[in-house]
């Protein structure tokens, strides 16, 4: 059931904009035949939700960790295939929804609408590439103005800004899309953080979102990406142990496993297969509720099935477009290079 403090988007048209997103992976071009007006009214419902969550989540339950995506919006619903779409299964992504791969529009309105519709089972931290700075040189700016227009594209970037740099699982497990900070003892001191941030080259917010754990570091190093640090072996423990926690998860790394264990209780998780033609298996992390930790890699998709959840089919059959500009795709209109399924 969405939140009711959404003002500009009720559940139908919410659930709507997932069924065209899902529906366009069908599609030869595999983009969603959308207007702006729509887009717009889901990025300004979006900032609102993302305003009322703190700097640092703190979440109990069991999880599915998503690392980086970079536009692979067949990923993302492969992975929604394989878990559960929310509401049944509760999410936690660590960032860079966007950028290099072919989809980040797609991405961004499937994330966004589910966010609004279960917003206590899907929760969207920061990367290093939801920043303007970042964008510029890495494709979603020039994705947005071909496929939306420069007012999307400003709005998409606001709402960044609001987003979590941190969550805390369980009281146990330390989120985050990069890593730690030499300015950040406590962990409480991310609690402080005050939202806005518009300028993530400041300090604490470019550690969190461009550091990395090195095994060649004992303490802390400067780092060749020219943002953030090097953090070693002595710096996780000493943190874990100061904040009485067990383990770091954290994306920010191509994996060609999908994962690694870069230290011995740091977890990086790489959620995009094939990355830039690589080859590269994707993967997750699934947290129980007794912070059990287990990870699962998957290949690229081939002959892509779409397989939707129920609760879309249901209310999208007969559903109107909810906004007489929007380019509204149906099953008719569709090129089809892939496979519906209903759960």
């Amino acid at each position: 059931m969405a939140s009711l403090s959404i003002r500009c988007m009720n559940d139908g048209e919410l659930t709507d904009l997932i069924f065209q997103v899902l529906i366009s992976r069908m599609r030869r071009d595999g983009h969603c035949l959308l207007k702006t007006r729509p887009v717009k009214r889901l990025i300004k419902a979006c900032t609102t939700e993302f305003q009322k969550e703190p700097t640092q989540l703190h979440l109990r339950g069991k999880f599915v960790i998503v690392g980086d995506l970079h536009g692979n919006i067949d990923d993302l619903i492969s992975i929604f295939m394989n878990y559960g779409y929310p509401p049944e299964t509760q999410y936690v992504l660590l960032g860079d929804y966007v950028d290099r791969g072919k989809n980040s529009i797609e991405t961004l309105i499937l994330l966004y609408a589910l966010k609004l519709k279960f917003p206590q089972s899907i929760y969207l931290l920061r990367g290093n590439h939801e920043s303007k700075s970042t964008k510029l040189f890495s494709g979603f700016k020039d994705e947005c103005l071909v496929h939306l227009n420069k007012r999307c594209y400003s709005l998409f970037i606001k709402s960044f800004s609001y987003l979590p740099l941190a969550a805390l699982l369980n009281h146990s497990i330390f989120c985050v899309h990069g890593g730690l900070s030499q300015s950040i003892i406590d962990i409480t001191e991310i609690d402080r953080i005050e939202k806005p941030i518009t300028d993530i080259s400041l300090s604490i917010a470019s550690d969190l979102l461009w550091s990395d754990p090195s095994p060649d570091v004992l303490k802390f190093s400067s780092s060749p990406r020219g943002n953030g640090c090097l953090f070693g072996s002595e710096i996780v423990d000493q943190f874990l142990g100061d904040n009485e926690l067990s383990l770091i998860i954290r994306a920010h790394e191509f994996c060609p496993d999908g994962y690694k264990w870069s230290l011995e209780n740091c977890l990086t998780v790489f959620s995009a297969s094939d990355y830039m033609g690589t080859g590269n298996l994707g993967g997750v992390a699934v947290v129980s509720n007794s912070d059990n930790v287990k990870t699962f890699t998957f290949k690229k998709a081939e002959n892509f099935k779409v397989i939707m959840p129920s609760w879309v089919f249901e209310e999208s059959r007969g559903l109107k477009p909810f906004e007489p500009e929007t380019a509204h795709a149906t099953l008719e209109d569709i090129d089809f290079d892939a496979t519906l399924l209903i759960l």
